[in-house]
């Protein structure tokens, strides 16, 4: 009864903070132009179950961002999300999805080095916290036009959107490790997913900008 009560009891949640940034991980602007929290799919948890038992193959690794060109409406982020559905929600909506490797090492650590940036948290900051290590941020920017890494095709004649520039919507967010099954086309595991609308609306990327995301991923 115990050990199923401390399991129920224990949680895994996201959040992110992005900014415009002019040059990848050039300066930044003042203020975050993103700021919300993630979904964490079931394949997160076969990750964490495989990662405790030895094998981290799919850990995350990139941050993937979907855009496309024009306004579209997009429906819910689901835990069932996987590299096939993001596909599948390009093709169907003219959108594309670059992704980046993490632009320097995952920063660990607690509250008390992270601060208390995420309003909805529980953590208490002072030498009474019960946790160590409990956080761990994951950092990415993306890269303008052909310099970046696009699995699906950018191509005029096909159904995705070209590369990402000037005015492109950003939709979503995507937290990424390897796939499990990477020469059947399944070269990403999808670990989280975050929709980046604010105030009913999605922005549009300025020219001679990126944006930089630091993924925070809470365990208590």
């Amino acid at each position: 009864m115990n050990r199923e009560d401390t399991f129920r009891a224990a949680s895994v949640r996201g959040h992110i903070r992005g900014r415009w940034v002019s040059g990848a991980e050039g300066a930044r602007s003042s203020y975050p132009e993103f700021d919300v929290h993630n979904t964490l799919t079931y394949s997160a948890a076969d990750v964490l179950a495989a990662a405790y038992g030895g094998d981290s193959t799919r850990i995350p690794r990139y941050i993937g961002f979907v855009y496309g060109p024009e306004l579209v409406q997009l429906p819910p982020v689901s835990r069932d999300e996987t590299f096939r559905t993001i596909d599948s929600l390009c093709s169907s909506f003219g959108l594309n999805m670059q992704v980046d490797r993490f632009s320097r090492p995952p920063t660990v650590g607690n509250y008390s080095v992270f601060g208390t940036e995420d309003e909805d948290s529980s953590d208490s900051t002072d030498s009474d916290s019960p946790y160590d290590s409990n956080v761990v941020e994951f950092h990415a920017v993306t890269r303008s036009g052909r310099n970046g890494v696009y699995p699906m095709d950018t191509d005029e004649s096909s159904a995705y959107a070209g590369p990402l520039g000037k005015d492109m919507y950003l939709y979503r967010a995507v937290l990424l490790g390897d796939g499990k099954y990477p020469c059947v086309g399944d070269p990403y595991t999808v670990l989280a997913v975050a929709d980046l609308m604010k105030n009913g609306s999605y922005r549009q990327k300025p020219e001679n900008y990126e944006l930089a995301f630091d993924w925070r991923v809470v365990f208590e």
